[in-house]
């Protein structure tokens, strides 16, 4: 992964997270709206999990020097690979990462797989994308949320391989402070 991808991709996020600011006009981010689903939803899962899965890509791409001409490797494949090196570089556990969000009394595990072979917002995103009207009811306020959080923890963690291996943390921090200031209510 290089500093050219992360740029690219952190300019989705950033609109993902413009359309949740906008979104909370409308749905309050609280416990009880989790299971609300409408299109909107549907749009920012969709657009999210595309992006996870991209920065897997390229993480995958930086770590193991490419793909050798074959195919990609499945969503499931680079999700494990990505966990793994994270684990076995840093010791990061991904699965206990937790991500807040404004107004949500709880936070969030998007990359722990709940016991379920696939993240239940993957799960989410594929029905979705087969079946967009026998599936809408899964476009919830949830699992927009964790396919978000999902896409801000691999972004955060392809910076945390970037800064160790360039030493680009100074970028990295100036973009997580305007972040954060225009994250605040």
């Amino acid at each position: 992964m290089n500093l050219s991808d992360l740029r690219a991709h952190w300019d989705y996020f950033l609109a993902l997270d413009e359309d949740l600011r906008i979104l909370r006009r409308y749905i309050a981010f609280h416990e009880d709206n989790l299971e609300t689903f409408s299109l909107e939803l549907h749009r920012i899962i969709q657009m999210a999990a595309l992006e996870v899965e991209a920065v897997l890509l390229s993480l995958y791409r930086g770590s193991s020097g490419g793909c050798g001409g074959k195919r990609s490797p499945s969503f499931t494949q680079l999700d494990l690979r990505s966990k793994d090196f994270i684990r076995q570089k840093w010791g990061i556990e991904v699965e206990d990462i937790e991500v807040h969000f404004l107004g949500l009394g709880v936070p969030l595990k998007p990359l722990d797989p709940q016991g379920q072979p696939v993240y239940p917002w993957w799960d989410a995103y594929t029905s979705l994308k087969h079946g967009r009207t026998q599936a809408l009811k899964k476009a919830t306020l949830r699992h927009a949320l964790m396919a978000v959080g999902a896409l801000a923890t691999w972004l955060t963690l392809g910076f945390w391989v970037c800064q160790n291996r360039v030493g680009t943390s100074t970028l990295f921090l100036k973009w997580c402070a305007e972040w954060c200031t225009e994250a605040t209510p």
